[in-house]
């Protein structure tokens, strides 16, 4: 580019003088003419929301967008180019997207120089992004040579990004395209020769770049994959190229790193020597992994692949590494598998004071990172508390992974909570496998009936909790574990310790908050709370037509024992669903439950609990006819339980039954 150069004004320009501009220059003022732009337009043409989202989402423009953008950050940032801003441009003359200092978009907005904007002859007229995207050149334009009037204190730098689908780095590029381009704005009386020089390296640099990426492992900007681009110039190992979820993965914060030297972002030698040595080498790999330390801490990574590269056009040499952190690996593993939890404080439903009291100690220590013993009957919701503890944490974003002690035979416990490597055992997994630990290292363990851990297991627990390491059945090689553990059991742990059948120093490491959640036959008016919420949620997910619970089904619902508490009225009351017809009614609860018809049953059931009978009525139940009708509606006319319930013969029982005469 010339240094200066005299140019006609702008009405000596239309009246002719164009013909004097450069052959290029004059001839696309020719067709702006011939076109019939409006000179004299106030603002230049813009694309509505929509269809500039659409131009945005096309993938060339797409790929081409995010290569740029994250250049062109670090260059703006880097040499705090003031009051200038640099523009991507796609292949239509579109603007989408403008960067630069405050100064600079402050006097952008008033010019009409923003995303979406366009910047085609047959709409802006003459101008250095028209003229360079139909001749893909560099090429400059100032002042009073813009066609358009409102340009004329604008001065315009452009050069084309060309792009190569050649997938072998040492080939000479082949099918070359135009991906876009690079534009510069500045006012007119701020113009430079280094800025077409800035254009043309930033054009350059995102060129590389994408045949870099195309080269190596075809991917731009892929969640949880980091992608670092190593230059080897002059024997300074910088970085080239980055993505966006390097920050991610090496759980650091943003900030420009274009250029910077390696070992400002990886902790140089003595740490990380496997890694230096890689680097050094510029020996392709596959799924390395790493322990690499960074900024002084040290986390678990694969390096998925290494691959060195050389551009013949650009003469650089380097190498491309994509990089995956073992954590965030784990995680989308365990999301993949169901490993999250769904349930939230506000779907723990209740208004009984002993069960809000509970929901309101788990909601004060969601946030704290304190092991949480949860107590209870079966069916109580004693998981679903533990979802919403994690859910309300800051470990919400990681996994939420269960294991149910007693589901599992003894000898698989061990290996589905710390994992095995291949060969460990008879019928091990081949690869190995990740165990519970494993997975959900930054997140929360939820061990179900913690109870009926073996003693042998309960010690290697207590060892993993203290230490936070373990190793893989058949590895020597210790796991680092970062997990909160939340406990649940509906056994008395108190007791089981005492009778040396669990683990003193594991209960109180377990225990270091307990909450208890109450059964459901000491919470009143949450049967009916529920009943009805499970009604509603049913027809919902069933898309049943609309069904009501009669006022004598509730009065059955309430005075029923429910020995499996919210659980067994959940599934009650959606199994009695499929039999209603519009209405629950009492009798299609009892024929369901397989409770005697209501003339056969006596006026009114009352709920066993001995802490609410009297010292006389204790003395005296098992002789009564009312005591006895309590027990068999518990145990749902089971003769031979409730005889058990007792102390009784069977025989005994049905002497009594026909005494009170009980069908």
């Amino acid at each position: 580019m010339k240094k200066a150069r005299r140019v006609p004004s702008w009405d000596e320009l239309h009246c002719g003088a164009y013909k004097r501009l450069s052959p290029v220059l004059a001839e696309g003022w020719k067709r702006s003419i011939e076109e019939k732009v409006d000179p004299l337009k106030k603002e230049l043409d813009v694309y509505d929301p929509d269809a500039f989202l659409q131009v945005k989402s096309e993938s060339d423009n797409q790929e081409f967008f995010i290569l740029s953008k994250s250049t062109i950050k670090d260059i703006v940032q880097t040499f705090e180019m003031q009051g200038v801003g640099i523009g991507i441009v796609s292949r239509d003359c579109c603007l989408l997207k403008a960067f630069g200092d405050n100064a600079f978009m402050e006097w952008a907005v008033r010019k009409g120089i923003r995303p979406g904007s366009l910047w085609s002859n047959n709409s802006a007229g003459v101008n250095a992004i028209s003229i360079g995207m139909e001749r893909k050149t560099l090429i400059y334009t100032a002042g009073s040579e813009h066609y358009c009037k409102m340009l004329g204190d604008v001065s315009i730098y452009f050069a084309p990004v060309y792009f190569s689908q050649s997938t072998d780095p040492l080939e000479k590029p082949k099918d070359i395209y135009c991906g876009g381009g690079i534009a510069l704005f500045t006012p007119f009386l701020s113009q430079g020769d280094a800025y077409g020089a800035v254009v043309s390296l930033i054009a350059r640099l995102v060129s590389f770049h994408y045949s870099t990426i195309v080269s190596t492992v075809g991917l731009i900007d892929v969640e949880g994959i980091a992608i670092l681009g190593v230059d080897y110039y002059k024997g300074r190992k910088s970085v080239l190229y980055y993505n966006d979820s390097l920050f991610k993965v090496l759980e650091i914060p943003e900030e420009p790193l274009f250029y910077k030297q390696l070992d400002y972002l990886i902790d140089p030698v003595p740490e990380n020597r496997a890694f230096w040595s890689l680097i050094e080498s510029r020996k392709p790999v596959r799924n390395l992994p790493v322990t690499l330390s960074i900024r002084g801490k040290k986390y678990r990574y694969v390096i998925k692949s290494a691959t060195p590269h050389s551009n013949l056009t650009e003469k650089n040499r380097g190498i491309c590494l994509t990089i995956s952190s073992v954590r965030q690996s784990n995680e989308a593993l365990s999301k993949m598998v169901g490993h999250y939890a769904k349930t939230n404080f506000s779907d723990m439903i209740g208004e009984n004071y002993t069960f809000k009291r509970a929901i309101q100690i788990a909601e004060r220590i969601a946030p704290l990172d304190n092991n949480i013993l949860i107590l209870g009957e079966s069916g109580t919701g004693k998981d679903l508390l533990a979802q919403s503890i994690h859910n309300a944490s800051d470990r919400k974003s990681h996994p939420f992974v269960v294991l149910n002690c007693a589901a599992l035979p003894r000898d698989l416990i061990a290996s589905e909570l710390f994992g095995h490597v291949e060969g460990a055992y008879t019928g091990s997994k081949r690869g190995g496998q990740m165990g519970k630990l494993e997975l959900a290292d930054g997140g929360t363990l939820f061990l179900d009936e913690i109870g009926d851990m073996p003693l042998d297991l309960q010690a290697v627990l207590l060892r993993v909790i203290e230490q936070k390491s373990f190793m893989r059945i058949g590895s020597n090689t210790n796991v680092q574990s970062d997990v909160r553990i939340i406990s649940a059991t509906n056994a008395d742990l108190e007791r089981k310790v005492k009778e040396n059948k669990f683990r003193a120093d594991l209960y109180y490491r377990l225990c270091g908050i307990r909450i208890m959640l109450p059964p459901l036959r000491e919470r009143g008016k949450d049967i009916e709370l529920l009943a009805s919420y499970f009604v509603k949620r049913a027809v919902q997910a069933f898309k049943f037509p609309s069904v009501e619970l009669d006022i004598d089904a509730i009065s059955l619902l309430n005075s029923l024992p429910w020995n499996g508490n919210v659980r067994e009225l959940q599934h009650t009351i959606e199994s009695v669903l499929y039999l209603a017809d519009g209405v629950i009614t009492v009798e299609l609860l009892r024929e369901y439950l397989g409770l005697p018809k209501e003339s056969q049953a006596p006026n009114h059931v009352i709920i066993i609990d001995e802490q609410a009978l009297s010292e006389e009525e204790q003395q005296s139940r098992s002789l009564t006819k009312e005591y006895l009708e309590k027990v068999l509606i518990e145990y749902r006319y089971n003769k031979l339980e409730a005889a058990k319930a007792l102390s009784i013969s069977r025989p005994t029982l049905y002497k009594y039954m026909k005494q009170y005469n009980i069908q």
